[in-house]
């Protein structure tokens, strides 16, 4: 039983204890099934950091519900039912329903105000809900990443660095994640731009370029973020831009940009999501933890690649054990390090190639200890021997 299932049991028990003060024992007494599912009750992540399936959420609700009916004035409770309700897919007016009670219930709480800004979209004119939230407790680290991305699109540097260097102190992301964020920035060559499509590959990003100083020449976009007008604004105009396609189709936005700005060096994260890189694909070469685009082939990007892993990348988590946060959790981190045996696969049949045998064995035994974390060392077997 975790700690957080002793102290629910603990609670449930005692305020059963008063209770029979009051009744008689049988009056009190709660069946074995019903403990249970109370026990079973689970803080709701962002899904980003943690996605179950929609049974579970429909059931985090329900549980959550029933911690509502004991008190009606416990906000952490509203709050995940809430999250609970919109990530198994409730309807906006049921959500908009939850959120009415919310302001009945607890008024003037943090997660009263956190909530009017999800409920919102990340709707620009509500931020006012978002600071709202950070004035009453400025120590949840969940705020950070929107607290970070509103100073963004206001381009607000000077907060924007203070922020940025909070959430770094806080020690809310791993140092593997970090270690990972810095090889990606590593990737590209001077100058060019980055396309993230993620928060893993974005925000861990602005704290390196903002607080370490680290690779300021790249200009990251994270294509996600483009529907926004604020943020695409500040973006085109700081990294003298074009983009002609004013629509949210993220395939579009793309193609436009890469049309736009022919002189332009474009870079992809490996995150970026697949409709965006399938249509691209013949014009997309592994350098690293990211692909060069470019309509001409070029066996440079494989010089590249390979210096990149043995000279700007710092490998060390690759050969220790990832460790996560309790928002960021091992689990995400294991599979966001298989973006390296992917990349690392063609770097294999590069020193192959040239009969480097030693440096290709040494890349193996880390390219399999990474997909061990998720059971997927059998298919590094068949690639090298299909």
């Amino acid at each position: 039983m975790t700690l957080f299932g002793c102290l629910l049991l603990h609670s449930f028990i005692s305020a059963q204890t008063e209770k029979t003060n009051r009744k008689t024992i049988e009056e009190a007494q709660t069946t074995t099934a019903d403990l249970l599912l109370e026990i079973n009750i689970m803080p709701v992540m962002e899904q980003v950091y943690q996605k179950k399936s929609v049974e579970w959420y429909l059931n985090q609700k329900q549980l959550w519900a029933n911690q509502i009916e004991h008190d009606k004035t416990n906000s952490n409770a509203w709050f995940n039912y809430y999250k609970a309700a919109r990530y198994a897919g409730s309807l906006s007016n049921e959500l908009l329903i939850i959120l009415q009670r919310m302001e009945e219930a607890i008024p003037g709480t943090f997660e009263l105000h956190y909530t009017r800004y999800l409920q919102s979209n990340r709707d620009i004119s509500k931020s006012n809900e978002l600071l709202r939230a950070y004035i009453l407790n400025p120590n949840r680290t969940e705020l950070y990443k929107e607290i970070a991305l509103y100073f963004i699109w206001t381009n607000d540097q000077e907060n924007l660095h203070k922020i940025l260097k909070k959430w770094k102190d806080s020690g809310d992301i791993p140092a593997a994640l970090n270690q990972y964020a810095r090889n990606l920035l590593s990737t590209p060559t001077t100058n060019a731009i980055l396309i993230t499509d993620g928060e893993y590959d974005t925000y861990p990003l602005w704290i390196l370029q903002n607080i370490d100083k680290h690779r300021q020449d790249v200009k990251v976009l994270n294509i996600s973020f483009m529907d926004k007008s604020n943020y695409r604004n500040e973006v085109l105009k700081n990294y003298g831009l074009n983009c002609p396609y004013s629509g949210n189709d993220k395939p579009k936005i793309i193609q436009s940009l890469l049309q736009a700005n022919p002189s332009a060096t474009f870079y992809f994260s490996y995150t970026t999501s697949e409709s965006i890189l399938r249509p691209l694909q013949s014009s997309l070469f592994n350098e690293g933890l990211a692909y060069r685009y470019s309509k001409v082939k070029d066996e440079s990007y494989l010089l590249r690649l390979s210096k990149n892993w043995e000279q700007a990348y710092q490998l060390s988590y690759i050969d220790s054990k990832l460790v996560g946060t309790a928002s960021i959790l091992t689990q995400k981190l294991q599979a966001l390090y298989q973006n390296y045996v992917a990349s690392g696969l063609e770097l294999y049949d590069y020193y192959q190639a040239k009969g480097e045998k030693d440096k290709a064995s040494r890349l193996l035994v880390r390219l399999k200890k990474i997909a061990a974390y998720q059971q997927k060392e059998s298919l590094i077997d068949q690639y090298i021997n299909p």
